[in-house]
């Protein structure tokens, strides 16, 4: 026996009213939408334009709707991410699956007399909705036991969020209720399971949850009026749950599915290394926020969704290095004390039909976006302290951990920036750094006369000697000065020279990068010193640099564009990885005292610049050496502690992120721990140090142990250059 129309609407009477209360409810969302966002939206259309945001749409849209079905980063994280899919692909089939019955029902066969649920067509959708119903009841279930038993940390549990899974709950279990009741109350079509099963044997099945549900009630002593009677009371509970839901969107936890869809569409575009950067004319001019951000309505349009799109999940804070050692940045609650103090303010800039307030003066009333108050120091609502922006090691953890794609990285530079610049407020540390760069160009403030004696007696030629030279080998800041980077720069050189490589460098004329100053806020020294650096690279007619350094990579590969500089920069790790594929190095024996290694991603090399493989490769090439990956590692490594400018700041609050990152490696096993950046080497080195850990484990560059791989050779001071 086939289906019929009655398997979906048995009671006929039921079906036209609920259209009166659905656009009720309809109604209840929209007046809510416009209570709850009209004012911020409102106020977005003060807030700075960002025009890139508008670009390539349909790409855009396509994106977007992509990763909603694939999920992407929502996945990474295997528990919560099943779960979300669980709920999302639940809700997605059931709602295609109540629209499909309804238009059927009330509008192809009423108006034309056309079914396209029927047969086969009907049995598929049917186990559709049963299954999904069930993956969604399941979704929610996983969503209560995580956040109400287990109490996951990372999670803020407010009324709004068990309302949700209520809901979701009850809605589902009344809707498959309906569907047993009908089973069983329908003799003609369905007739009770045990006394005529031949004629729903064919179908029943195909319903598999309604299927199991009438063959308990069909147990049950109730007459078919009795459940015929419960299936309409049913129905209407049904039927007002559902409108439930549709009226409370705007103060549920679904609402975010909204902002967040919207929120990756707008994703940028842009390498992930473009941090927005200043141009000398915006800075001499004070242009915009070009001196940093300290009220909402500085930020941009899309910072302001950001903070709607986010659904307070709490993955940006469950990978923060400062929040894991106890220091009081919490990227979630950045974003949503942002979202707090805009709603604080808008009344201040929008009268009450939320148009711009002409007669009012930004800069009065009210409390500051940035504070200075010190950690635990109770703060105005959506204020954000001093420790918060400053304990930030700009490692991007936050942002690649993101599901909705929420940039945090640029809020708190763009609010250090005020704090440094406007208000002369930072850590104290900072202070000789800035100096030693205007006065030496280098942030230790080594006189400019010792630039280059790293390289006295090896006869490596500057780019004045050897203008035709290929490669500029930028050393930075680090691999000139710093005593334990210099060794790594030495073995870099003598691994081009031995693979023949062009390379000269600018001797004692090169200068610092500019990637403190701007990490701590001082835009307009940054601006100074990528000018200076500009200028002398097209003097020279330099095109390609490599660096050992991947923050001088960054800088000079990417921000240095907004001041007219186009340089292709690669990192030394990329250059070295080439030449023993090309097989110009080529590892031929085990470093002496080297088993296991365990490898260090840098935050700039890896989550700025999507550099994770040629490292690897490098070590893979080495002879009789085990790889054993720590725990978090790639696009999930922990960070150093030395971004952010933290590397010339004391770290006073909580416990050593160092230290906890070479505790890590210990317990890896390995006797090696690799890296392939000069400010990972000075923190993993202290941090060695400081937990007298030299036994347990040798720090090295991968250029070192490259190096210690090949056959040996005389000495480098008398080669002649690359």
């Amino acid at each position: 026996m086939e289906p019929t129309r009655e398997i979906m609407w048995n009671v006929e009477w039921m079906r036209w009213p609920i259209y009166g209360p659905a656009l009720i409810a309809a109604g209840i969302a929209v007046w809510g939408f416009w209570r709850e966002y009209g004012k911020r939206i409102a106020l977005w259309k003060i807030a700075q334009p960002d025009d890139e945001r508008r670009e390539d749409m349909g790409q855009r849209i396509r994106f977007a709707l992509g990763y909603a079905f694939g999920h992407g980063r929502i996945l990474r994280d295997a528990y919560p991410g099943a779960m979300h899919f669980l709920i999302f692909s639940g809700m997605f089939v059931l709602f295609l699956v109540t629209l499909a019955v309804m238009l059927q029902e009330d509008f192809t066969h009423l108006l034309f007399g056309w079914e396209f649920l029927d047969g086969n067509t009907y049995l598929l959708w049917s186990l559709a909705g049963d299954l999904f119903g069930v993956a969604l009841l399941i979704g929610v279930v996983m969503a209560f036991v995580r956040r109400y038993v287990v109490k996951a940390p990372r999670l803020d549990s407010q009324p709004v969020d068990l309302w949700g899974l209520v809901l979701l709950f009850a809605l589902v279990l009344t809707g498959f209720f309906a569907e047993s009741l009908r089973m069983v109350g329908d003799l003609e079509t369905y007739a009770p399971l045990g006394s005529r099963p031949e004629v729903h044997q064919s179908w029943a099945p195909w319903s598999p949850v309604g299927w199991i549900g009438a063959i308990v009630l069909d147990k049950l002593p109730l007459s078919v009026t009795a459940i015929k009677v419960i299936h309409g009371v049913n129905w209407q509970i049904h039927m007002l749950l559902a409108m439930g839901l549709i009226a409370s969107l705007p103060w549920s936890k679904l609402w975010h599915m909204f902002p967040g869809i919207v929120n990756v569409a707008l994703v940028n575009r842009r390498a992930k290394t473009d941090l927005p950067v200043r141009t000398m004319e915006e800075l001499e001019t004070g242009e915009g926020s070009a001196y940093g951000i300290h009220r909402v309505d500085e930020f941009t349009w899309k910072d302001l969704l950001d903070t709607e799109a986010c659904m307070r999940c709490g993955r940006c804070t469950s990978v923060c290095p400062a929040h894991n050692t106890d220091k009081p940045l919490d990227p979630k609650m950045i974003i949503q004390d942002l979202k707090a103090n805009a709603d604080e303010k808008k009344d201040l800039w929008l009268d009450a039909a939320g148009a711009p307030r002409n007669d009012v003066d930004r800069d009065a009333g009210g409390t500051a976006l940035v504070n200075r108050g010190d950690a635990g120091e109770d703060l105005p609502a959506g204020a954000i302290a001093f420790d918060e922006l400053f304990s930030c090691t700009n490692c991007r953890a936050c942002q690649e951990a993101c599901p909705v794609y929420i940039e945090h990285v640029p809020k708190i530079q763009a609010m250090r920036q005020y704090l440094t610049q406007v208000e002369a407020d930072f850590p104290k540390e900072a202070q000789p750094v800035m100096q030693n760069l205007e006065n030496n160009g280098n942030p230790w403030g080594i006189g400019f006369s010792s630039r280059g004696d790293w390289e006295k007696g090896l006869r490596i030629p500057t780019f004045e000697e050897r203008p035709d030279a290929e490669y500029l080998l930028y050393t930075g800041c680090s691999g000139a000065l710093d005593e334990r980077n210099k060794k790594v720069t030495l073995a870099t050189v003598e691994l081009f020279r031995r693979a023949g490589v062009s390379f000269a460098t600018l001797g004692g004329q090169e200068t610092c990068c500019g990637d403190p100053a701007r990490r701590i806020g001082n835009e307009f020294l940054f601006a100074v010193l990528a000018q200076t650096n500009i200028e002398l690279f097209k003097q020279y007619g330099i095109k390609k640099i490599v660096t050992i350094c991947p923050h001088c990579m960054t800088v000079l590969g990417s921000e240095y564009r907004t001041h007219g500089g186009d340089f292709e920069v690669i990192h030394h790790s990329e250059l070295l990885q080439q030449l023993v594929a090309d097989g110009k190095l080529r590892a031929v024996r085990k470093p002496e005292g080297v088993d296991v290694v365990t490898y260090h991603d840098s935050c700039y090399l890896g989550r700025w610049n999507d550099i994770y493989d040629p490292q690897r490769q490098i070590l893979g090439a080495v002879p009789g050496v085990e790889i054993r990956e720590m725990p978090r590692h790639g696009p999930g490594s922990f960070c150093c502690g030395a971004g952010g400018g933290r590397l010339w700041m004391e770290e006073t609050l909580g416990t050593r992120i160092n230290h906890d990152r070479v505790d890590e490696a210990i317990h890896t096993g390995a006797g090696t721990l690799a890296s392939a950046c000069p400010f990972c080497m000075i923190m993993l080195g202290d941090g060695i140090t400081g937990m007298e850990a030299g036994d347990s484990i040798e720090l090295k560059d991968v250029s070192e142990l490259l190096l210690d791989s090949l056959p040996e050779r005389p000495p480098m001071a008398g080669d002649d250059s690359g």
